[in-house]
């Protein structure tokens, strides 16, 4: 009998000392879930107007940038005289070789009514060499494009050399996309056999560009 109650006894101290331990691991969970709750890290909140102007806090341009360029113009035809009004597509890229050099290449896509109701065509593919200045969001680009120009006007197709001389203002609203206005003008000389065909046609344009910058 007292073996028993030996035995329940200290089965009793077991039970005690175990329920005592277990206790105390809940409190300190607890206390630890309480602390780990309270903690919370402290993150200072990005400025909207400092990520949107972040491009403009270095140059504006630099090596290695590139920029895709889609342009819509009205054209006027100032040489020969039975051209008259037109328009123009511009599909163009830029390369950056420093804050202030950049080289490219643009396809055009000109037409012109002309006096007796047709439409004469022209497709220049040009190299194209730039020089632009920047202050603060706005860049003034002046470029020079030579190349030839496949033109095409009733049963007549020629293809011969093409200038392009050009002046913008765009104003760069993102890190990403400029807009701006355009104006230049184009030459386009005619050269045969026979010299006193040779001519040379001028017209000038002004027009809308988009520029895609990355």
């Amino acid at each position: 009998m007292k073996r028993i109650l030996l035995i329940v006894l200290f089965m009793l101290c077991l039970f005690s000392y175990c329920f005592s331990q277990t206790e105390s691991y809940v409190l300190q969970s607890d206390s630890y879930e309480t602390q780990s709750e309270s903690y919370e890290p402290q993150l200072e909140p990005m400025s909207d107007s400092s990520s949107s102007d972040s491009f403009t806090e270095a140059e504006i341009n630099q090596k290695g940038d590139q920029t895709i360029n889609i342009g819509l113009a009205a054209d006027y035809a100032m040489y020969p005289r039975k051209l008259g009004w037109g328009g123009s597509a511009t599909l163009g890229y830029n390369r950056n070789l420093s804050s202030t050099l950049a080289v490219g290449a643009s396809m055009d896509f000109n037409y012109f009514r002309t006096t007796g109701s047709n439409i004469y065509y022209m497709v220049p593919i040009m190299a194209k060499g730039i020089f632009q200045i920047a202050f603060g969001r706005f860049e003034i680009p002046i470029s020079v494009s030579v190349g030839g120009a496949l033109e095409s006007y009733l049963d007549k197709v020629y293809f011969g050399p093409i200038a392009k001389p050009e002046i913008g203002l765009f104003y760069r609203y993102s890190a990403d996309w400029s807009l701006g206005i355009t104006a230049g003008a184009t030459v386009t000389p005619q050269i045969y056999k026979d010299t006193s065909q040779n001519r040379t046609g001028t017209a000038a344009y002004a027009g809308l560009t988009l520029r895609y910058h990355f």
